[in-house]
């Protein structure tokens, strides 16, 4: 063996334990986010009897699960803004607040139907994911059935989809720019996830079936 094929060799493995070590970081991290956040939901159906929060909580549950039991990464981003992206765009949404004195854009039974609408696009894409669900830009597999055989990136989808029914519930100028925030955020995030996942030609293939990222004939 050549002096530079063991310099290569030892690249790789050093490349392979800055995955395992990074991808155990994301895993805590979003593991605590998710906590809190369940609690923090919970309080808030339980304090104000804030329906909103009731209607969240399933899907962070569910994600709380898959990330005890998910699958190391195969590849995980390395670049620093694209942590900070993905953290960004999970916590802005986080922020918002159920104001019963703002004045409604929705009828409560519309936003009601499209929260639910949202959280079940949501939890079916999650649950299609299963053990391959992260916060940071990574492949953990590669996902083609469900939703996923009409956008590319369906759990986003059903996220804004729920955004806009909570906008339209409690239509204050700090949701709104939260929410507004949080898109731009996100749609930063759905690229440079496909930049990573661009490495493998499975999801090249993929892409070409799939046109749409998020909403069919639109993004």
């Amino acid at each position: 063996m050549t002096l530079s094929s063991n310099v290569a060799e030892r690249s790789v493995h050093e490349q392979s334990r800055w995955d395992v070590r990074l991808d155990a970081i994301e895993r805590w991290l979003l593991l605590l986010f998710l906590v809190q956040m369940v609690i923090r939901l919970g309080w808030d159906f339980y304090a104000k009897g804030d329906i909103s929060a009731l209607i969240t909580i399933p899907g962070e549950t569910v994600v709380v699960i898959f990330i005890l039991i998910r699958r190391p990464a195969l590849q995980i981003s390395k670049r620093s803004s694209d942590w900070f992206v993905a953290i960004i765009a999970s916590l802005l949404p986080t922020l918002v607040v159920a104001d019963a004195n703002s004045m409604r854009f929705l009828w409560p039974a519309a936003g009601a139907f499209l929260a639910v609408f949202g959280l079940i696009i949501q939890l079916h894409a999650k649950i299609m994911l299963g053990r391959s669900f992260g916060l940071v830009a990574a492949n953990r597999g590669i996902q083609l059935s469900g939703p996923y055989r009409f956008v590319r990136h369906p759990m986003y989808a059903g996220y804004f989809i729920g955004h806009v029914a909570f906008l339209g519930l409690f239509p204050t100028l700090w949701n709104a720019g939260l929410l507004v925030a949080s898109v731009a955020f996100q749609l930063n995030r759905i690229l440079r996830e496909e930049r990573v996942l661009s490495e493998d030609p499975h999801y090249i293939d993929y892409m070409h079936r799939v046109k749409f990222r998020l909403l069919p004939g639109l993004y």
